[in-house]
């Protein structure tokens, strides 16, 4: 049966349309007129039956559209508003400015910190020296931003010498695509109306921090270097203050917060309560590979492997281990028609090129650049 039934929609075929269609036309008309393929009439049935399929195809993709794992464009968003969920649009790059000089000197909300090449950001609010303050790009677009790149001032302030961003900065989103936009409302059931470890991780990931790590001890001893029930949330970019108020929000009461950086947070009476987090030490990578053309591979080869392998690296979460294995598909994903003969990977610092897996503690993040990896063509 066709239609909406207990095991979901079904769409009626072609064939079944057409033998509808064909039963129908010779019902009303008679069994004389000739309904075959080559026919007149069987060339309109054939016709109506396409135009029939399409509405049939048309209807499956509306009713689909109610389930949030099948909804698509617009389709989704209107699924989404029901848990109040809204699709990122026009989210600007932001970074963590740290601004430094005589204690005490105001920097006032909007102040403008550039790039050398001009790029500029806007503080979101009034900064007291020693302070971290966000700053959005006034450009819109997918901006990405090193540390220490925003760093030159604007405007004399008495009082104030110097501002850089010490980690990389969010990078914007244009349009939030379907699969990141149905992730986030699907994550952000979990973490409603709860608090636990996983309405952190999402109520911190909801800031556009994408590399977040949240190591929980619940034993009677300090484990990895967090104190015996306690959890402490690693997070790379956001202000301290905007991410400690986050983790207040959803943390379970009684459980302490445990960090580098701590941040009063006063709750809805006034009263303070600390909360701590702490920033990834980044671990820098070096890479050496050698690769051979193969027919139709381009002739910037070696730039786009160094590309692929750099942006593997910075992509991996906070304590995420560097597999070896795992560089092969993520050059040749992106880089066709060419032969890896040989990669080896290794600890800048301290370390021996090989093929062992990089493994790194619950508060390292893995990073690279250009000049770390080198790429031979033979």
């Amino acid at each position: 049966m066709a239609g909406v039934t207990e095991q979901g929609f079904t769409v009626k075929s072609a064939a079944e349309i057409t033998a509808d269609l064909d039963a129908k036309f010779v019902g009303t008309f008679g069994s004389q007129f000739d309904t075959s393929a080559e026919s007149p009439d069987g060339q309109l049935i054939g016709i109506v039956a396409k135009l029939l399929e399409d509405v049939w195809q048309q209807a499956e993709g509306a009713y689909n559209a109610y389930s949030p794992s099948n909804a698509y464009g617009v389709g989704l968003d209107k699924v989404a508003e029901i848990n109040g969920i809204t699709r990122i649009t026009n989210l600007p790059t932001s970074v963590a400015i740290t601004f430094s000089g005589t204690a005490g000197t105001v920097v006032p909300a909007g102040y403008i910190v550039k790039t050398v090449d001009g790029l500029e950001f806007a503080t979101v609010a009034v900064a007291v020296i020693p302070a971290i303050v966000t700053a959005k790009c006034t450009t819109q677009g997918a901006i990405r931003i090193l540390a220490n790149e925003v760093h030159v001032l604007t405007t004399a302030i008495a009082g104030l010498t110097g501002a850089t961003n010490l980690e990389p900065g969010i990078t914007g989103i244009v349009r939030e695509e379907d699969p990141a936009f149905r992730a986030r409302r699907e994550n952000s059931t979990i973490s409603r109306g709860t608090s636990s470890i996983d309405a952190i991780y999402e109520g911190v990931k909801s800031l556009n921090l994408p590399y977040i790590a949240i190591i929980e001890n619940t034993t009677s001893a300090t484990v990895d270097g967090v104190p015996a029930n306690s959890f402490l949330v690693v997070v790379e970019g956001g202000t301290p203050a905007e991410v400690s108020q986050v983790i207040y929000d959803n943390k379970p009461q009684g459980i302490t917060s445990y960090g580098s950086i701590v941040t009063v947070v006063n709750d809805s009476k006034g009263y303070p309560h600390n909360i701590g987090i702490s920033r990834p030490t980044p671990i820098d990578i070096s890479v050496t590979t050698s690769i051979t053309n193969l027919p139709g591979a381009s002739v910037d080869s070696a730039t786009l492997v160094k590309a692929a392998i750099v942006d593997y690296v910075n992509n991996l979460n906070i304590s995420e281990d560097v597999y070896w294995s795992y560089f092969f598909s993520a050059i040749l994903e992106v880089v066709p028609n060419i032969k890896i003969n040989s990669l080896q990977i290794k600890f800048t610092v301290g370390g021996t090129f090989g093929t062992t897996d990089l493994v790194l503690t619950p508060q390292q993040r893995a990073r690279t650049d250009a000049s770390k990896v080198v790429v031979s063509v033979v």
